[in-house]
């Protein structure tokens, strides 16, 4: 079984350290501890990540919302504003 994916790697790594640790060779099971500890550190740190991509994402639309709420009310203003200008205009124009 070729398990590409980190979390793969760490149970084959761990696999072959439960395997190692009955026998003799030190250098071995050294190195098999390392390939454990190197799983591991790879996972934690992609974990990481991906939640930090998420979070970029959420953040990311969140503020892509808030700038289209602001443009609908600048809009929204801006048009009472000339409204109320073109009343005022023409509540002049008839009081003459």
């Amino acid at each position: 079984m070729a398990d590409k994916t980190t979390a793969g790697k760490l149970a084959k790594a761990t696999e072959k350290l439960k395997a190692v640790k009955g026998g003799e060779d030190a250098v071995a099971l050294r190195a098999a501890k390392k390939k454990v500890k190197r799983a591991q550190r790879k996972l934690k740190v992609e974990k990481i990540i991906g939640a930090r991509k998420e979070a970029y994402g959420t953040n990311r639309q969140k503020n892509l919302d808030k700038a289209a709420e602001k443009a609908a009310k600048l809009k929204a203003a801006k048009e009472a504003a000339l409204n109320a200008a073109a009343e005022k205009a023409a509540g002049a124009g008839s009081a003459e």
